[in-house]
């Protein structure tokens, strides 16, 4: 349906024709006061039942524009057997000949990208009535450069006929294709939810605002014209664009307290400018927003692919467990006995499951840990057990860790200081040598002798020797402690397999080691 200009349609003089679809045209007209207006004009015979969707569409707007100055006014609504109409502020005229032509966003992207220094009042304003009619609970549903018209200059959205509340169901598709979600537009069933629908306003927005920097079509997107200058407008504005529009709905910027929150920044940085902290942020979330797409991209796939990623964990955790760092030794945190020995003149701190043996019940204890062990014989037996008792002479002590064959223990020993100068005088290299002599000469030629150094441990001096007289089976400790008048010696025997645990066990037990002659 369509009217000559110069018609008197309900008292409003038609002026100018400016637009139109299958259902409804627009007009540019003046009331009886000669003011300028514009009608949207309604078909109800070609529009069927669905006229009554469009006449939602404005009541629910004329609900919110009390609170949105910003928002296009609605001034009179009505209807006859034919038709229903509305009349609404007239967008600017931008006609060169006296022919009326609206000012809308589409019409100046016609000659290229905005000025720079209309990018963010023209962005931030459509932003501002975005949010009122979202605030109120509404979405627009076709938010598109063409349906952003100038109203003295200032930017608003017009085309209010599919403004839906957020809370009401649609099962169609609404809005231009361009500027609707990807995956909206390959559903069969698009999104109906209040979060859809605002979600599909923001992207919308987005599209907005990459045509208005590079004043490309939205099926350009993501392009960027090679010529387009680089200034900070177009950095900042395409950032925002390109968040907004993210190909990944799960990735993509989709809150309006968030999207507030950037055009902010945009304008604090376009005021003083980007500081080190703004691009290290940038840099940050980036890398960031890359690291959960590749997560979630991870995600998918193993969604899809459940079984393959089931038979995988079963093989790996067991692997995992096996190759997991045994967890260091810490005496701090384990239940620990004291080992006072009055006869060495020495205490410290030892764990609960560590066996110290006494003289006098030596022989019923070596009993008790051999007693599962029916390959041993009586002759064995007693000279173990023997050998135990000539080392206890004299106040030694013996510590057995695990017992087994061969055993971890630890033998101490105290002697007289016949060459406590010697041992403090001489050198490590020397020491090396000597200590690798008389362990060849007591324990074999095939022994090997891997370190020897001075250490002071529990503020005493101590020669360390680590060697083994069984090289591959069995690994020797050895700690000789300079005191003032004496000598004091750990020899700890352990299985070769044994080692790294032991000694880690060992240090930190001598960090509780403490003598009762002054040590030196």
């Amino acid at each position: 349906m369509s009217y000559e200009i110069g018609t008197i349609y309900h008292g409003l003089k038609l002026t100018g024709y400016c637009g139109g679809g299958a259902y409804g045209e627009v007009y540019i007209c003046e009331d009886i006061s000669g003011r300028k207006l514009a009608v949207k004009i309604i078909s109800k015979v070609k529009l069927g039942d669905d006229w009554e969707r469009e006449l939602r569409g404005v009541s629910n707007y004329r609900k919110i524009t009390e609170n949105g100055p910003g928002l296009l006014q609605i001034y009179h609504v009505e209807e006859d057997a034919e038709t229903f109409f509305y009349t609404m502020e007239a967008a600017d005229s931008v006609g060169s000949d006296g022919q009326y032509r609206a000012d809308t966003l589409a019409e100046r992207l016609k000659n290229g990208p905005l000025p720079r220094t209309e990018l963010y009042p023209t962005l931030s304003a459509i932003f501002a009535g975005i949010k009122i009619i979202h605030d109120a609970g509404f979405a627009h549903r076709d938010i598109k450069p063409d349906n952003i018209i100038f109203v003295k200059g200032q930017p608003k959205l017009s085309d209010i006929g599919l403004l839906s509340s957020l809370s009401a169901t649609y099962t169609q598709l609404a809005g231009t294709l361009d500027f609707l979600p990807p995956e909206e537009r390959a559903s069969d069933t698009p999104g109906t939810d209040r979060r859809s629908r605002q979600k599909n306003d923001l992207y919308a927005f987005g599209k907005v605002i990459y045509c208005s920097v590079t004043g490309c079509s939205p099926q350009d997107f993501p392009t960027v014209p090679a010529e387009l200058p680089l200034t900070v407008e177009l950095k900042f504005f395409l950032r925002l664009a390109f968040r907004l529009c993210n190909k990944d709905p799960l990735l993509r910027l989709d809150s309006l307290e968030k999207t507030a929150n950037e055009l902010a920044q945009i304008e604090r940085k376009l005021l003083y400018g980007e500081t080190f902290h703004d691009k290290c942020h940038y840099a940050v979330r980036e890398a960031l927003t890359y690291l959960s797409a590749e997560l979630l991209a991870i995600a998918r796939w193993s969604r899809r692919h459940w079984i393959f990623v089931l038979i995988v964990l079963m093989a790996a955790v067991p692997l995992v467990i096996y190759l997991k760092p045994e967890k260091k030794f810490d005496i701090a945190h384990v239940k620990t006995q004291k080992l006072r020995s009055p006869e060495l003149k020495l205490s410290m701190d030892l764990p609960m499951q560590w066996t110290v043996l006494k003289r006098e019940n030596l022989r019923q204890e070596i009993a008790n840990r051999r007693q599962n062990q029916s390959n041993i014989t009586p002759e064995e037996f007693e000279k173990q057990v023997k050998l135990v008792e000539a080392q206890m002479t004299s106040g030694a002590c013996v510590i057995f860790i695990e017992y087994g064959k061969p055993q971890d223990f630890c033998l101490i020993q105290s002697s007289s200081g016949a060459f406590l100068k010697l041992y403090r005088e001489t050198t490590e290299e020397i020491l090396k040598y000597q200590f690798s002599e008389l362990f060849k000469t007591e324990s074999g030629p095939q022994t090997e002798v891997y370190e020897v150094k001075k250490l002071m441990i529990s503020e005493t001096l101590c020669i360390y020797t680590d060697f083994s007289a069984q090289p591959g089976k069995t690994r020797t400790l050895f700690y000789l402690f300079i005191l003032e008048n004496r000598i004091v010696k750990f020899i700890v025997n352990i299985k070769q397999e044994n080692y790294h645990k032991r000694k880690e066990e060992l240090a930190q037990c001598l960090k509780t080691l403490k003598f009762d002659d002054g040590a030196k």
